[in-house]
C-alpha cells in the first residue's frame, strides 16, 4: 500500500514539474494577443505617434506639421496638445 502511495506522489511531482515548465514557457512568450484594446486612450495616443513618425519619414525628418494638411488631419493639433504640458513645466 505504501508503494502505491509513493508512486502517486512521484507522478504528482513529475506532473507539477512539467506543468510549471509549460507555464514558464508560455509566460516567456508575453501576454496573449486577444484583440481587445485595454486602454483606448493609450491606443489612440500610440496611433497618433505612429502617424507622426510616418509624417517625419515622408517629410525629410521634419516634425513641423502644417495645420491645414489633408493627408494628416488633426496631427498638428495633437502635436500642440502634447507640447503644452511640457512648456507649462518649463515656465514654472
Amino acid at each position: 500500500m505504501a508503494q502505491g502511495r509513493s508512486t502517486k506522489i512521484i507522478s504528482m511531482i513529475k506532473w507539477t514539474r512539467t506543468s510549471s515548465l509549460s507555464i514558464k514557457n508560455s509566460l516567456s512568450l508575453g501576454p496573449p494577443q486577444v484583440g481587445f484594446v485595454f486602454d483606448p486612450i493609450e491606443a489612440a495616443w500610440n496611433q497618433r505617434l505612429a502617424e507622426l513618425r510616418l509624417f517625419k519619414e515622408a517629410n525629410g525628418g521634419t516634425l513641423d506639421v502644417p495645420w491645414k494638411d489633408e493627408e494628416w488631419p488633426g496631427l498638428a493639433a495633437w502635436c500642440t496638445k502634447q507640447v503644452r504640458p511640457y512648456m507649462k513645466r518649463l515656465s514654472i
